[in-house]
């Protein structure tokens, strides 16, 4: 195999190609083909992209790695904006519309936290909605006395 220069330099044309090739290969980046769950499918796709691109396949790996962790970042910032111009934005990142094949890849996760759902809804029906409301003793000693006889 060729030798490769330890530090390849990206321009903005080779990152396009590169997503370019990736696109050819949906074991890559789609995570309901068969074949992207096999690390010897995506090797082989790497090494043929880094033939075309002309750098190691994994420099090829880590810089798509990191355009298709930048497209996510990207994506999400636009859709956490609010307000009506939020409608017009789009990112200013040169490759985002090139990489917007992926956005129906990308899988969302949902979210969860460790508070119980009806604690929030509690506070914002008392009124209070910053949770910070006093407790009275008869309520401490209602939880207290439940606690001590279910024990």
């Amino acid at each position: 195999m060729a030798s490769f220069d330890a530090k390849f330099h990206w321009s903005l044309e080779l990152e396009e190609k590169l997503i370019m090739f990736v696109m050819d290969y949906p074991c890559i980046f789609y995570p309901k083909v068969v074949e992207y769950r096999n690390a010897e499918v995506k090797a082989n796709a790497f090494v043929k992209i880094s033939k075309a691109v002309g750098c190691d396949p994994s420099e090829d790996k880590l810089k798509w790695a990191k355009i298709k962790d930048k497209f996510v970042r990207e994506r999400n910032v636009n859709n956490k904006s609010s307000g009506s111009s939020s409608s017009d934005q789009t990112s200013k990142w040169p490759l985002f519309e090139c990489m917007r094949f992926y956005d129906k890849h990308i899988q969302r996760r949902r979210r969860s936290g460790n508070m119980n759902s009806s604690f929030g809804r509690k506070h914002v029906e008392s009124g209070d909605e910053d949770g910070d409301s006093q407790v009275s003793e008869n309520e401490k000693e209602n939880a207290a006395t439940n606690v001590l006889n279910k024990c």
